[in-house]
């Protein structure tokens, strides 16, 4: 009689359902960490690339306006540069280009910098 209640039997007992909880809860620990790995990744691809463009409309600004003063502007992402329009700025970046030449980028979720001097020159100080 044994028999014929165990096979009738539907569901999962206490041991499989907390062998499947385990189980996910192993899985987020080693997810959730690369996830955010990889989000960081991003937001320094994205600054870096935005502050990159930016030079660039910059060093076009000055080939247009020779012996000019590139104008100061700080830009806070989404959207275009004012003064240099080819320059987008994606969603919480902060571009900074001052008079002389020099930009400036930042994100939101990061700490540090990423800028590129007038003259090509960058320096990278930025992490999580």
């Amino acid at each position: 009689m044994l028999r014929k209640f165990r096979q009738k039997q539907k569901g999962f007992t206490l041991v499989e359902l907390m062998i499947v909880v385990a189980i996910l809860g192993v899985l987020s620990a080693i997810a959730i960490p690369e996830f955010n790995k990889y989000r960081v990744r991003g937001f320094m691809a994205t600054t870096r690339s935005d502050t990159k463009n930016a030079h660039t409309a910059v060093q076009a600004w000055l080939a247009e306006n020779l012996g000019g003063t590139p104008p100061a502007e700080t830009c806070i992402g989404p959207g275009p540069m004012v003064n240099y329009p080819p320059a987008r700025v994606s969603l919480n970046v902060t571009i900074v280009v001052d008079t002389n030449g020099d930009v400036t980028g930042s994100h939101a979720s990061l700490t540090g910098t990423y800028m590129i001097n007038a003259d090509g020159s960058v320096t990278d100080t930025l992490s999580q």
